[in-house]
């Protein structure tokens, strides 16, 4: 593609609006889907962005109207050079030309005071926003006028003048407005705050995130797993609300004991509520859009604190088929632990299973659903029985490696030695949790071997039990196969090993001891080059310190004086 050229500053300093116009639908017809820039066009560009900015702020100090195409044309280009941060660069991000494009959009008044009727057109909103959002991205400063209080009063405003049910609506009015409330809750820490406490933004979100739900459809074949359909468009809104509710409620999830008044504890089961139902909701046809919906909605419940992540919001009791609730279904298949519909959970583990499957094992592809899958296991003992249930069922084959398989279990038990460290320690945490974080049963299922790693990063490697307290009515009761089997079970590997012969098997004492030394020989040898550090678990923390430094603290008794003074 090439890149822009073709600036008519020339045109637009005459100040002709006839001939300005014309130049501009040249310049917007032939770089409207255009993100590159030339190098050596600084000057034109800058000069370009003036006349652009002049032009826009003429319309708002005169008595006409904005919403001349002339305008129009002039905040189309705009759009186009506010995806170049040198050109926008300097003087022209400051605040007089935040104002502009605040009041074009009808996010604020000319006194900077957020609007109460909304006036402006769907253009120019469009336009004046998609210039904002690209600012946002590119400039700091513009990131702390998104602290202001009256411009998020603004956006809350006009996203309570849209309806969340009409299918009618100019999708990308909706979709902008929502993209601009993600953009200030992501860049400016303190405008989350504000969003909170000043304008109950997480409850406006929540009540047109549910709005949006009840537009739901039944599917024409409901599963437990699917049971409704939104549209596509309905389904990239919800995304953006979900993600801008993840960034509000994130200090709520490092610090629950924030979690106090009654109101944010409701907004929470509120939450998981939604998050359980987006869920069992397909987006139409597109199966890319309903992964990343069932993954914003995962990551929205992963903030949500464990003392409000209650049984029956995530995990219902099963209730009688009602036809007019597309959530409930008609059917004996529905995935249960004690009569509680696990639906939701299983959706969760079956991602799973099927990013391990097709190998899509990324940071941020995997891990984020294996944290979420043990947040809610150490929440719900229901949840925890049925994940261990599906996971990592008795043990009833001993002969091969716990990771060597087909099996969901042999997949996830592999990831524990993964290249990924962050996908390995979410792996072997969501395993440890369905172990009641018992170091005895996770050697158990996995062999010790694969959960050195993260006993070694919990200080648990001489054994014990991980932080979380768990109930009592728990059972692992133990197979009769793994009772036959447990002395014949290399507790390293995991599995029974084959008969080896014995490669000492003849040798005379003389030859044992000789092998012996060359063994101690090479290893000394390999320590002093440094290329391997013997080590030992220090009994105090459990943690692997250098052999060396134990021997060096090791305090030897005194020996007590024998030659005694004969009187």
């Amino acid at each position: 593609m090439e890149p822009i050229n073709g600036y008519p500053n020339t045109i637009l300093s005459e100040n002709d609006t006839d001939k300005s116009l014309e130049a501009l639908k040249k310049f917007n017809a032939k770089n409207s889907g255009a993100f590159i820039f030339g190098k050596n066009d600084m000057q034109e560009r800058k000069l370009f962005v003036s006349h652009l900015l002049d032009i826009l702020k003429s319309s708002l100090d005169g008595e006409s109207t904005s919403e001349s195409e002339y305008v129009v044309e002039s905040l189309s280009a705009l759009v186009v050079m506010s995806r170049d941060h040198m050109s926008m660069n300097g003087r022209f991000l400051n605040r007089e030309t935040w104002k502009i494009l605040t009041v074009i959009a009808g996010l604020l008044d000319k006194n900077g005071k957020a609007m109460t009727v909304i006036e402006t057109s769907k253009i120019l909103f469009t336009l004046a926003s998609k210039c904002l959002c690209n600012i946002m991205f590119i400039s700091k400063d513009s990131q702390g006028y998104c602290c202001d209080d009256e411009l998020i009063k603004g956006i809350l405003q006009r996203l309570k003048s849209l309806d969340p049910k009409d299918e009618s609506n100019d999708t990308e009015v909706e979709f902008l407005t929502l993209r601009l409330l993600f953009l200030v809750s992501v860049l400016n820490v303190q405008a989350r705050t504000k969003i909170i406490e000043n304008h109950e933004g997480s409850r406006v979100l929540l009540d047109y995130l549910n709005s949006k739900l009840t537009s739901s459809k039944r599917v024409v074949k409901p599963t437990p797993c699917i049971r409704a359909s939104i549209s596509p468009a309905h389904a990239k809104s919800c995304c953006e609300i979900l993600r801008t509710l993840f960034n509000l409620n994130l200090k709520y999830r490092h610090e629950e004991s924030q979690v106090k008044e009654e109101r944010i504890t409701i907004e929470f089961e509120d939450l998981t509520s939604v998050c359980r139902k987006l869920y069992l909701v397909q987006a139409g046809d597109d199966k890319v859009l309903t992964e990343k919906l069932h993954g914003d909605a995962g990551n929205c419940l992963y903030t949500v604190p464990r003392s409000c992540l209650l049984d029956d919001t995530i995990i219902p009791l099963i209730d009688k088929y009602d036809p007019d609730d597309v959530f409930s279904y008609n059917g004996e298949d529905i995935p249960q632990w004690e009569e509680r519909d696990l639906s939701a959970v299983l959706n969760i583990l079956k991602e799973v299973e099927l990013k391990i499957h097709n190998k899509s094992l990324t940071t941020e592809s995997l891990q984020p659903v294996l944290s979420l899958l043990s947040h809610i296991s150490r929440t719900s003992r229901y949840v925890r029985k049925y994940c261990k249930n599906y996971v990592i069922p008795p043990r009833k084959d001993f002969e091969h490696r716990p990771e060597v398989g087909p099996e969901f279990r042999n997949k996830l038990i592999k990831l524990f030695t993964h290249a990924n460290t962050e996908v390995k320690a979410a792996a072997a945490d969501f395993v440890f949790v369905l172990c009641r974080e018992k170091v005895e049963r996770l050697v158990k299922y996995t062999g010790y071997g694969n959960a050195a790693g993260l006993l070694a990063s919990r200080g648990l490697l001489a054994g014990g039990q991980g932080d979380t307290v768990y109930s009592d009515c728990d059972s692992d009761s133990d197979t009769e196969e793994y009772l036959e089997n447990a002395e014949k079970i290399n507790p390293i590997t995991g599995h029974i090993p084959p008969n080896i012969p014995n490669p000492m098997e003849g040798m005379s004492e003389e030859q044992k001891e000789y092998l012996a030394v060359q063994l101690a020989n090479q290893i000394s040898k390999l320590s002093s080059d440094d290329i391997i550090k013997p080590v030992c678990i220090d009994p105090d923390t459990g943690n692997l310190v250098p052999f060396q430094q134990k021997v060096h603290n090791m305090q030897l008794p005194e020996e007590k004086d024998s030659d005694e003074d004969i009187d």
